[in-house]
């Protein structure tokens, strides 16, 4: 099975492919060019997403251009086919990227389970969806599990369910707030670290703030995966583009947050070999702060603490003191244990 490596950066192209597949193959072009390890698509049908009454809707701000006459016109434009599905599979092959996406009704996970995506991304809107997430589990492949809109208890029946059936999948948790976009004293960033130490489970952030700031804060909390909207001109018409982030944004997400991953290191205290080496120069030493004769006792007034730390170190004071020294020293010798009786 595929690990996902860490950090592992997901642009969520979504539906800002507008129906066009020249423009997704940009996207995905674009998403390599920044550094993204995967590109993530929708797949759904309109006949299993919304009821038929919900699409003659004419009252709904769109933002599309004029043809767009309610939102079955949408849904037809920004629909993939099967067919569009394999040409851009085939691409991202071509492109080194890999190509994932979320199926959104039983039938696309059998659909892409087919075409051999890696893993599966269930939709925060489906976390409660049983038939799609036995479904997904049944392919046995890595899970990744958006949590927007859900409860603790509905993360836990979401997690036993694909237990029930293999306790070998991989379960990845993002942390979602599922607003568009939400405000930022809704985003509870620490639920990384809740989910993390409540499911012992790797858990990562799907992102839909405007700009960069809430990804890496994510990644230092703790996040291994992050989720991104992804686009290629944010004023373009269409639902997600405007929260999306652009090249120039996701290329700063990638690079700085492959800096902050590293700079979390290991939860144990150690010091490193680099600081080890500046420890030696920058600590003090015991040091003569006077002439010492030979066979003098040493007193503390005459000792002083000064860098390089090469000598005895300053905790060691209390030991020093009232010794008798081996041989003289000049002022500012650095005190060595053979130094003294």
């Amino acid at each position: 099975m595929i690990k996902l490596k860490k950090p592992f950066f997901i642009a969520e192209i979504g539906i800002n492919h507008n129906g066009n597949l020249s423009l997704a193959k940009k996207l995905i072009d674009s998403a390599k060019s920044c550094g993204a390890d995967a590109v993530k698509f929708q797949s759904f049908s309109k006949d299993t997403l919304n009821i038929k009454k919900l699409y003659k809707n004419k009252k709904a701000e769109f933002k599309f251009d004029k043809k767009i006459k309610n939102l079955e016109d949408i849904i037809d434009r920004i629909t993939l086919s099967k067919s569009d599905h394999k040409i851009l599979q085939k691409y991202c092959k071509k492109k080194k990227i890999i190509f994932f996406s979320t199926p959104l009704d039983t039938s696309y996970v059998d659909f892409l389970d087919k075409i051999k995506v890696p893993f599966f991304k269930i939709a925060s809107m489906d976390l409660n969806n049983p038939e799609i997430i036995s479904r997904v589990a049944l392919k046995k492949k890595p899970i990744i599990l958006s949590t927007g809109f859900s409860s603790i208890l509905e993360i836990h029946e979401a997690i036993a369910r694909i237990k029930r059936i293999s306790k070998k999948i991989d379960i990845y948790l993002l942390h979602c707030v599922s607003a568009y976009p939400p405000k930022n004293n809704n985003l509870n960033l620490k639920n990384i670290i809740m989910l993390k130490k409540t499911f012992n489970l790797e858990v990562g952030f799907s992102d839909h703030t405007i700009g960069v700031g809430a990804c890496l804060a994510a990644i230092a909390l703790g996040a291994t995966i992050i989720e991104k909207h992804f686009t290629i001109d944010k004023s373009m018409i269409g639902w997600d583009h405007s929260i999306s982030a652009n090249p120039s944004e996701l290329k700063t997400i990638v690079r700085e947050g492959r800096k902050i991953y590293s700079m979390l290191g290991d939860y144990e205290r150690k010091i490193s070999e680099q600081e080890k080496n500046f420890k030696k120069n920058m600590r003090r030493s015991i040091v003569a702060n006077r002439f010492i004769q030979k066979g003098k006792v040493i007193s503390r007034k005459d000792l002083a603490f000064k860098r390089p730390g090469t000598g005895i170190d300053v905790n060691k004071i209390d030991f020093v003191t009232n010794r008798i020294a081996r041989l003289s020293l000049k002022p500012d010798t650095i005190l060595k244990f053979k130094h003294l009786k």
